[in-house]
């Protein structure tokens, strides 16, 4: 159910019929069809996003429907950030020779979640070396494996360094990885863009956080209207999608609206001609 603060009403359409109703009645739900309607069977009007920028769209006010309740498209891992401390303290490896399977030969990794083109996790990792010719200077590694379970991975790009108070001052943008061929049919051409958010402070190496922006294909769980009237569906893979805004109508003179069924009116001169819009302050 839905309440409106104010003297705002709902907007409505009955199918087929372009006639606007009006009501303050918010007992909602959605049909089979995937409309939100009242109990009378009216869909409600509100303002539908575009899916791919997240941004209301312009226009009249459209019947609020969730018509794509199968699987959410997965969506293959671009970016990354790695927000973390390297321990200033740290003594060279002492393997001189960089390998992902030797603790000695690297000072500290971190290991993160990405997915291809197909929704397919993998483990993603990346290795930090001190540097042995340059003070406040680490070299970075990453690798990851296969379906095939063939080991992946090389050097990363420009190292990263510090002044002498820990903070990072190269690479001033992200570092490219990739292309990624992860011989499973998906895309051979994936690259991740990595963002350092690094510090090289005396404390120990740890990770802060990591973020990356893919995810694997989900199912819709649920749709729910949040404070902000927002229809919000909700997928089994954690991503959240936005489908509508309510819409709302003002009357200069609420009492001249005329009585149309269960509690739903419409307009009418002695009401003065609405002022529709989004829910928000007075």
């Amino acid at each position: 159910d839905v309440a409106i603060e104010g003297d705002s009403f709902f907007m409505l359409k009955e199918p087929g019929d372009d006639t606007m109703y009006y009501s303050r009645a918010g007992a909602f739900r959605f049909n089979q069809e995937g409309y939100l309607i009242n109990p009378e069977g009216f869909r409600v009007q509100g303002q539908p996003f575009d899916i791919v920028t997240n941004t209301l769209t312009p226009g009249e006010p459209q019947d609020i429907a969730v018509t794509d309740t199968g699987l959410i498209p997965a969506n293959m891992t671009t970016t990354m950030e790695l927000i973390n401390n390297l321990d200033s303290a740290d003594e060279l490896p002492t393997v001189a020779v960089f390998d992902p399977a030797d603790p000695e030969s690297y000072n500290y990794s971190m290991s993160a979640q990405i997915f291809d083109s197909l929704g397919n996790p993998h483990l993603l990792t990346s290795y930090f070396v001190k540097d042995p010719l340059a003070d406040n200077t680490w070299n970075w590694h990453w690798s990851a494996q296969d379906d095939n379970g063939l080991e992946i991975g090389g050097p990363g790009g420009v190292p990263l360094v510090f002044d002498e108070n820990g903070i990072m001052t190269a690479p001033l943008g992200p570092q490219t990885i990739g292309p990624i061929n992860w011989a499973n049919g998906s895309d051979i051409g994936q690259n991740i863009d990595m963002t350092f958010d690094t510090t090289q402070f005396h404390s120990a190496s740890v990770v802060i956080s990591q973020n990356q922006n893919g995810f694997g294909a989900g199912d819709l769980t649920s749709v729910d209207i949040n404070e902000e009237g927002i229809v919000v569906a909700s997928y089994s893979n954690g991503e959240q999608v936005n489908i509508s805004q309510l819409a709302l109508s003002k009357f200069q003179n609420p009492g001249g609206l005329q009585l149309q069924g269960s509690n739903m009116f419409v307009a009418t001169a002695a009401a003065g001609p609405p002022r529709s819009g989004l829910p928000g302050a007075e």
